[in-house]
């Protein structure tokens, strides 16, 4: 449940219900259902127009990712924003790739149609908010991102409400073989509900430093 109330003028602009995307193999695919999303409570207004629901969502985007408090759950639905236009991908983590499970020698550029690979990159920069659970399936079983509720102490003192204020999971994906769930996040996907006075945004020359430092060997 949620503590924040929203007027009749912001609820009156409902958002329809983004096309879902399919993105090609051996691009690791979403589990169906998410097991953290199956299993832990949501917050009640993002749940409007996702999961099983057939309903649009009465709140537009701009409401449902506008920081606020959120009650008696682990996590909201929000999308990220969409930063796809102009994107492209530059590289990979073979290492990371083999780990969950994805067939590496597929994994390149000339493997996919034009159009897959604009799937993919929609998928890694927010440009795809519905993902579709199968490869080909667009009307169902539809993975959807979330940011995680949490609280915690900062400097010593209890923070309260704290979440992920600029990081947002896509979907989980599950090795083939061995089982094992690995989740995807995007960082710097936009503002949640746990951004509180910031922007949602990761800086790039410290994005780059992280990126740097995880690919040394």
């Amino acid at each position: 449940m949620s503590t924040c109330e929203f007027s009749s003028a912001s609820a009156s602009s409902a958002t329809p219900l983004p096309a879902a995307i399919s993105i090609p193999s051996p691009f690791p695919l979403p589990q169906y259902p998410s097991k953290f999303t199956s299993s832990l409570p949501c917050d009640e207004i993002s749940a409007l127009g996702h999961g099983d629901s057939k309903d649009e969502s009465p709140f537009p985007d701009s409401v449902l990712s506008t920081p606020r408090m959120v009650r008696n759950a682990v996590y909201s639905f929000v999308y990220p924003e969409n930063q796809s236009k102009g994107a492209f991908l530059l590289s990979w983590n073979k290492d990371m790739a083999e780990r969950m499970g994805v067939d590496t020698a597929k994994l390149e550029r000339s493997q996919w149609s034009d159009e897959e690979y604009d799937n993919v990159v929609k998928v890694l920069t927010g440009g795809a908010t519905r993902i579709a659970a199968t490869e080909g399936d667009t009307n169902s079983r539809l993975a959807e991102p979330w940011a995680l509720c949490y609280g915690g102490h900062q400097f010593g003192f209890y923070a309260g409400q704290l979440g992920d204020g600029r990081a947002i999971s896509l979907y989980e994906t599950v090795h083939p073989k061995t089982g094992e769930a690995w989740e995807l996040q995007l960082k710097g996907a936009g503002k949640t509900p746990y951004s509180r006075f910031a922007d949602g945004y990761a800086v790039l020359r410290s994005s780059i430093r992280e990126y740097l430092c995880a690919e040394g060997k």
